[in-house]
This record gives C-alpha cells, structure tokens and sequence, in this order.
C-alpha cells in the first residue's frame, strides 16, 4: 500500500520479508519516537544489541582508566586516525584534482569546438566571397551556401550545448527549446 501524493499523517508502506513475506507497515511521520520503537519496518531491534555492546564497552574501558589498580591500559592511541585522515584527505585531494582536471578538459575542448566553428564559417566567407559577382542562378548563388553553412554551425553548437546540459536539466537534445524543428528533426535523424 504506496501513500498516495505528499506526506501524510499516517502513511503505510510495504515492507517485503523474505521470512515473512509482505507486510503493510503502518507509522506517523510527526512521532519519531514511535517510529524508533515500532517491531515491523523499524532497525532499532537489529541495532539494540551493538549499541548496548558499544556502551558497556566504553564504559568498561572508563572505568579501567581511571582506576589505576587494574594497571590495564585499553585506550587507543591516536597515530592511527591520524594515519586514516591524512590518506583520506590525499583520496579526496587527488579525487578533487582528477575532476578538476576532467573539468578543465572538457571546458578546453568545448572552447576549441566554437573556435574550430567560426573558423569554418570565416573560411567559407573568405573563401567564396568573389563568386557572387554575376552568378548566373540566384537561388544557388555562393551567399545563400555561406549563410547555410552558418546555421548548421550554429545549430551544431548549440546541440553541443544542450548535450553538455543533459546532466542538469534532464532534457533530450531534440527536446531542447533552443532548437528549430527543422534542427530538431535533424537531430533526431542523425542519432535514429
């Protein structure tokens, strides 16, 4: 039994057992305590004993401590949480920098798309400039070639764009409001 929308006041939920079977489990999201206590869907009964085992165990090292006629010494240096927190924080540093690098690469990579793009679409300007003079046939004339290359380059782009932000926005490229239909439609061909 799945809660319809929202959090309600008693909620149910189920909880397979493979003991057991399903069970329906029913508790009050605004008691806490009660959720604790509950037997069916709750893990302080697994959780009891290791907390109670830990606590008696504290305790007895306590006690040991600080009465000096047993001469037992159960505390525990700190060398080797010292040890611990420095390879942990070579792991999170060194993890850091690989995503940084990672980062920095597909940025660099990005930046020479738009660079490798305009030069394109400089090229193909500078290189077809001269043959609009007397073209015999208008509808096919070097100017509407160019601008054609131009917007499939930007079209290009900014399907790269929306590519790069899939991860936050969750939105297929051909879904993307930045897009044409005819780009969409494009889009949508070349990936099948």
């Amino acid at each position: 039994k799945v809660p319809v929308e929202g959090v309600q006041q008693n909620e149910e939920i189920d909880v397979n057992d493979k003991d057991r079977g399903t069970c329906s489990v029913e508790y009050d999201t605004e008691n806490h305590v009660q959720v604790l206590c509950q037997m069916h869907g709750s893990v302080w009964l697994s959780v009891l004993p290791m907390c109670a085992f830990n606590a008696a165990l504290a305790v007895t090292v306590f006690l040991t401590d600080i009465d000096d006629r047993f001469n037992i010494n159960l505390s525990v240096t700190d060398k080797g949480h010292v040890f611990m927190s420095l390879m942990v924080s070579y792991l999170v540093i060194s993890r850091l920098s690989n995503s940084l690098g990672r980062y920095m690469d597909a940025r660099m990579y990005l930046s020479d798309l738009m660079r490798s793009s305009r030069e394109l679409v400089q090229q193909a300007v500078a290189f077809t400039r001269y043959d609009d003079d007397g073209y015999p046939d208008p509808d096919k004339s070097p100017m509407l070639w160019r601008v054609d290359v131009a917007k499939r380059t930007i079209s290009q782009l900014k399907a790269m764009v929306n590519y790069l932000r899939y991860p936050s926005c969750k939105k297929n490229v051909w879904e993307s409001d930045r897009l044409t239909k005819l780009e969409k439609t494009a889009v949508v061909w070349a990936v099948g």
